[in-house]
Formats: C-alpha cells, sequence, structure tokens
C-alpha cells in the first residue's frame, strides 16, 4: 500500500487555454509524439477544460489514447462526438474537472511494453488526492532501481489523467516531469486537494 509522500502547496493559477487545434496531417505510426497510436478507424471528439482543449481517441470498446493541450494529434482518426466510449469518457471526465468524481470506470485499453505495463497499472492503484515518488512506483513495480524506467514509462502512458500519472513526484518533493507540462501537472494536483474553503464546479470549464 502507498504512503502519502510530502505534498507541496502549488499555484492554482489556471493555464491559458489553447482556441486552435494544432494538427498533424500525416503523423507515422509508433512517432512523433508520446505513445503514437495507429488509429486509421479509430473514433475521436475533443473536449475543452480548465487546462485546454484535450483530444480523446477510442476503438470500438475502449479509450486508448488521451492527447493533453499542447500534443500533436493526427487527423487519420474519425471525428464521432456520439461514440458511446467518448461519450462516457467526455462525462467523466466533466465529473473530474467539476470535482464530482475521484475515480474513472471508462474502458481502456492500453498497448506497451511488459515493463511499462505494470507501471501503469501501479498508477490506477494511486489514490485520488495523494502522492507517491517515482522511487516508491518503482518498488511497486517489482524493480526498485527502476527509477529512470518507471518515469519513462510514465511520459508514455497514452491515456494521462484517466491513468494518473500525475501523482507521481520526486522524491525531494519536486514536480519531476508531466508530458503534458508542469504547469499542467501543478493543476491537477491542486484540483485534487484543494485548499481549505476553494472548491471547483462546472462553471471553471472552458465552453
Amino acid at each position: 500500500m502507498f504512503g502519502r509522500a510530502p505534498f507541496r502547496c502549488f499555484s492554482l493559477s489556471k493555464p491559458r487555454t489553447r482556441t486552435l487545434y494544432q494538427k498533424v496531417s500525416r503523423l507515422p505510426s509508433g512517432k512523433g509524439t508520446r505513445g503514437c497510436y495507429d488509429g486509421d478507424m479509430h473514433a475521436f471528439d475533443g473536449l475543452s477544460t480548465p487546462i485546454g482543449r484535450i483530444h480523446l481517441v477510442a476503438s470500438d470498446d475502449a479509450l486508448v489514447r488521451l492527447y493533453l493541450p499542447n500534443e500533436t494529434w493526427s487527423e487519420r482518426y474519425v471525428r464521432k462526438p456520439n461514440h458511446p466510449i467518448l461519450l462516457l469518457a467526455k462525462k467523466e471526465l466533466r465529473e473530474y474537472f467539476s470535482g464530482q468524481r475521484t475515480t474513472f470506470s471508462v474502458p481502456v485499453s492500453l498497448e506497451g511494453t511488459p515493463f511499462q505495463q505494470k507501471a501503469w497499472k501501479v498508477l490506477r492503484g494511486i489514490p485520488y488526492g495523494t502522492t507517491v515518488t517515482y522511487a516508491e512506483e518503482a518498488r511497486e513495480v517489482g524493480s526498485p532501481r527502476a527509477v529512470r524506467a518507471v518515469g519513462s514509462a510514465n511520459g508514455k502512458n497514452p491515456i494521462p489523467i484517466v491513468i494518473p500519472c500525475h501523482r507521481v513526484i520526486a522524491s525531494d518533493g519536486g514536480l519531476g516531469g508531466y508530458a503534458g507540462g508542469l504547469s499542467c501537472k501543478r493543476f491537477l494536483l491542486a484540483l485534487e486537494r484543494p485548499k481549505k474553503g476553494e472548491s471547483f464546479s462546472s462553471a471553471d470549464l472552458v465552453s
């Protein structure tokens, strides 16, 4: 079981919202950004959130990718706003950002190496509102010395937020790294552990 790691008090300044999509006409499979998925036949849709516009990709029966606002994404996906998996994912993410949800039930499908799969499984066991260190995650994976490898696996997590790699921080209390940028990681941590008297509501979502 994870112990609660020291948590710094972070500034809750809202990152600037991206208003334009960053499009890539051809993104070769297996290259480019984190965990690029060969998604010619996969459905996608976007969702505006306090951290900016994110993009979700789904197969017929599972969520397979979540692109954070600063990441490139592939136009090869077919836009299907009413895809059942995407509808569920968007609903749960809205609830998460409004402070009404602490766990996700949307089905996910993760493709990665055996080590990455172990690391991502550990991430799913980190409770909402808590943090662990990369060293603690490495011990849970069963490879105490593989701290850097754990960090690399977290950086290739294909479904951030839902698979909460933002809850892993450095042993000295620093943020460590994050594919979506440190301002995004800082916001997510603060969202999950609001200061006394501070709350989040759906009004905070970007329209």
